[in-house]
């Protein structure tokens, strides 16, 4: 039997944070202005960098992820720790709004999870 080690990269995600530090990401809109992505933990599209690429963890290809296969060209980039992504014109705003907020992103073990309980009746 013959075994092989093989370095990945994992990218660990805890769905409940706090935004702390935003950081600014540019996207090439190509005449689409409704292809920004609001959200605020993640981006994506064309042509899409982060003014320092620190704190943001980047992807070229979806399928390197185990994600859909998107448009050719598309980039994903995620905040990491506890910085959210915001774009140029609404910095100050998001900044204001966003900063100290708290986020929930996804759902708990504990709200997927259902007991399941099997009764019997009582042999006399």
């Amino acid at each position: 039997m013959t075994t092989t080690s093989v370095a990945k990269r994992i990218l660990w995600v805890d769905d409940d944070i706090e935004l702390l530090h935003p950081h600014c990401v540019f996207l090439q809109h190509r005449g689409y202005p409704g292809h920004a992505i609001s959200n605020l933990c993640y981006k994506f599209g064309e042509e899409l960098r982060a003014a320092d690429p620190a704190p943001v963890f980047s992807a070229s290809d979806p399928k390197d992820l185990r994600l859909p296969e998107g448009s050719p060209g598309t980039n994903l980039m995620f905040a990491l720790a506890d910085f959210f992504l915001v774009y140029p014109p609404k910095l100050r705003e998001y900044q204001k709004r966003y900063r100290g907020a708290f986020l929930h992103g996804g759902i708990l073990p504990e709200e997927m999870i259902v007991p399941v309980a099997t009764l019997r009746p009582r042999s006399r």
